[in-house]
């Protein structure tokens, strides 16, 4: 089971909630099957590379920053790039991959919009994010546009193999209640095929209400066949 990002906990396969550099320090905080609170830290004393944390179902755990500067602050380092580092060895060491869209506004105005998912039996991890452009749609207007990274075989390489845009990105939102044109919490799950389903906001809608897409082409390597 892996929450959306902004719970801020991460279930622990043996039981246990995990809420990843909890303290000021950057250590963690875990609430046992006993319901009992404690400090935590990684086998070898070090600290998680970000507030947000996913366990896949190989054990691999993975930490998405939109800060990597300040991987403890609560809020973005004014870029649209996401900092994916992944381990193997329980946390002991880490891999990472910056991704970004060349596309995006240079700045952002702290309202970053992401949503990480992963696949371990797939060897699958997916990223959402809505980014700013000043210029997407052609017209010099802002907007704000969907994409979602793809990065098949993470355990090989971390680099997207594909990109995708989701809609038209031609609508300029706000999170927030009382905003006209409002889009919060990106959100996005990996379905047991492979496939994804994502949340997007573009104006197809009549009453411009966010949406959800459904990836339905697959990789071949995501089927297989049962002799009968």
């Amino acid at each position: 089971m892996q929450p959306h990002r902004e719970m801020r906990a991460s279930p622990i396969p043996t039981g246990g909630l995990l809420f990843p550099r909890w303290f000021s320090d950057g250590s963690n905080l875990f609430l046992d099957t006993e319901l009992t609170w404690h400090k935590h830290n990684l086998p070898n004393g070090s600290l998680l590379p970000s507030r947000n944390l996913v366990i896949d179902s190989s054990g691999a755990l993975h930490s998405v920053s939109c800060n990597i500067v300040d991987p403890g602050a609560k809020g973005c380092d004014g870029t649209f790039n996401l900092t994916h580092s992944v381990s193997f060895d329980g946390g002991y060491s880490w891999t990472e991959y910056t991704h970004g869209w060349p596309g995006s506004a240079a700045v952002s105005d702290n309202t970053f919009e992401w949503d990480f998912q992963a696949d371990g039996n797939l060897d699958l991890a997916v990223i959402s994010m809505r980014v700013q452009s000043s210029n997407f749609t052609g017209d010099g207007s802002p907007s704000d546009v969907d994409l979602v990274f793809h990065v098949r075989d993470y355990s090989q390489s971390m680099e997207a193999d594909s990109v995708t845009i989701i809609g038209l990105g031609d609508l300029d939102s706000t999170s927030g209640a009382g905003n006209d044109i409002r889009f919060d919490f990106a959100s996005m799950a990996i379905l047991p095929d492979g496939g994804i389903i994502v949340a997007y906001h573009d104006s197809t809608d009549p009453n411009q209400d966010p949406m959800f897409a459904i990836e339905l082409e697959l990789p071949e390597e995501y089927f297989y066949s049962i002799a009968i």
